[in-house]
C-alpha cells in the first residue's frame, strides 16, 4: 500500500477517473510507483527508512531528512545564476503516476469523458501525449533537484545509492 500518495491526490489538475476496478489498478500502479522510484532515488535502505517514518507519522515523514526532500525545495545553481525548483518526493510521484496511468491505458480521460483509444497503427496521436511527457518531465526535475540537494547533504543519508533519471522528448 503506497505510503506518500493516496487516490485522493488525483482530484483536480490530476483528474484520474475512479470507478471502483479502476481504483484498485490506480492502487497498484502507485504503490509500484512509490517502491521503484523511491529506491532509484534513494537506494533502497534510505527508502526503507522513509517510507518507515511516513508510515507511522501518517504519510508525512518526521525526520529532518526526509522532510526536507518531501516538501518543496529550490537550490541555487553552482554558478548561483538560477535557482532549481523541485516540488517534494509526493508532486514527483503524483506526476509519474499521471504520466503513466495514461499512457499504459486503453481508454483516455478527456474532459467530456472517456474515449476509447484507437489503435496507434492507424491514427496519429498528435500533441496528445506532450501532457503525460511534461508530467513525466516534471517529475524527474523534482527527482535530480532532490538528488543535488543529497549530493550537497550526503552526512544526512548516510546509506545513499540513487540511480540518475534523464528527461524524456516531448515528441
Amino acid at each position: 500500500m503506497s505510503v506518500l500518495i493516496s487516490t485522493s491526490d488525483f482530484v483536480g489538475k490530476y483528474a484520474i477517473s475512479s470507478t471502483s476496478l479502476e481504483v484498485v489498478l490506480i492502487q497498484q500502479l502507485m504503490d509500484e510507483v512509490e517502491t521503484r522510484w523511491l529506491t532509484n532515488l534513494l537506494g533502497m535502505v534510505e527508502a526503507t527508512a522513509l517510507l518507515a517514518d511516513a508510515n507511522a507519522n501518517g504519510g508525512v515523514p518526521v525526520l529532518a531528512p526526509y522532510l526536507v526532500i518531501f516538501n518543496a525545495l529550490q537550490l541555487e545553481d553552482y554558478c548561483n545564476e538560477w535557482e532549481t525548483y523541485s516540488g517534494g518526493l509526493k508532486e514527483m510521484l503524483i506526476n509519474v503516476v499521471y504520466a503513466q496511468w495514461y499512457n499504459e491505458k486503453a481508454i483516455q480521460g478527456t474532459t467530456i469523458g472517456l474515449k476509447k483509444i484507437n489503435s496507434t497503427n492507424s491514427s496519429n496521436v498528435h500533441g496528445q501525449t506532450f501532457k503525460l511527457k511534461n508530467a513525466l518531465n516534471l517529475a524527474v526535475n523534482d527527482y535530480r533537484v532532490i538528488q543535488k540537494y543529497i549530493a550537497s547533504n550526503m552526512a544526512d543519508y548516510p546509506d545513499y545509492k540513487g540511480m540518475n533519471k534523464k528527461y524524456t522528448s516531448p515528441f
